[in-house]
């Protein structure tokens, strides 16, 4: 079960608990929550939604019912900044050709320079993924290495401050309804954006595929049915 994923009780606290950040001149300059903690704030100084977490007393690990759709934004943010596998948090494939990352499959366009919130993953979770998950099943997916995946900036809630109330904006999404990312550049949003995901630009890129990486790291080859679906799959 991926580190990353959202566990059903896991719940962000409730929007009263955000204030207004003023300066010494009495103009509001951010968002803040009304008692806040260091670890609130990433190391470019955003603010990150607080969310409980659910997790074995014997194992540590994340315990409770998946919500598949939806990743717990400190875990994610933990494996992003760390560049650890987004499943099992060990440590992600990494070869001369850079980290490994499982992406849903896109359009036919040239990967680099693509951003991401999905963290990169070792090769045994690559290949449980792209067997085992539905949705990539369903849609597809590529394989692809950056040997730069440099920090771009966050996906999140934006808010303004309205007569000293926070109004939350509209959600910033592109043509296709997908979410926009806030890059760390734009700083006069970057103070008001309630952060949920850590995102990544994957530069230099290789597209690759499994059955490539697992003869090169010398692990037995798929059965051929396997083999065979997972490229139709990428092909759709």
């Amino acid at each position: 079960m991926p580190y990353i994923t959202l566990r059903k009780g896991e719940e962000s606290v409730p929007e009263s608990m955000l204030g207004i950040r003023y300066n010494r001149t009495g103009v509001p300059i951010g968002l803040c929550y009304r008692w806040e903690m260091p670890r609130d704030r990433d190391d470019r100084g955003v603010l990150w939604a607080r969310t409980s977490q659910s997790r074995s007393p014997d194992t540590k690990r994340p315990a409770g019912k998946p919500i598949f759709a939806s990743m717990h934004p400190s875990r994610q943010r933990e494996m992003m900044a760390s560049l650890r596998c987004q499943v099992c948090g060990g440590q992600p494939s990494r070869t001369e050709e850079g980290y490994l990352f499982l992406e849903k499959a896109g359009n036919d366009g040239d990967p680099e320079g693509i951003t991401t919130g999905q963290p990169p993953v070792c090769l045994d979770h690559a290949l449980a993924g792209i067997e085992m998950c539905s949705h990539l099943i369903e849609h597809g997916y590529v394989l692809l290495r950056s040997k730069v995946p440099r920090l771009h900036g966050v996906l999140g809630q934006v808010y303004t401050p309205v007569d000293n109330v926070l109004e939350p904006l509209p959600p910033l999404v592109g043509p296709d309804g997908s979410d926009l990312p806030l890059p760390y550049t734009m700083r006069e949003l970057t103070p008001w954006v309630l952060a949920s995901q850590l995102l990544r630009r994957l530069t230099r890129v290789t597209v690759t595929d499994i059955d490539r990486e697992l003869a090169m790291a010398g692990k037995p080859a798929r059965p051929a049915a396997d083999a065979k679906r997972s490229r139709n799959s990428v092909m759709r």
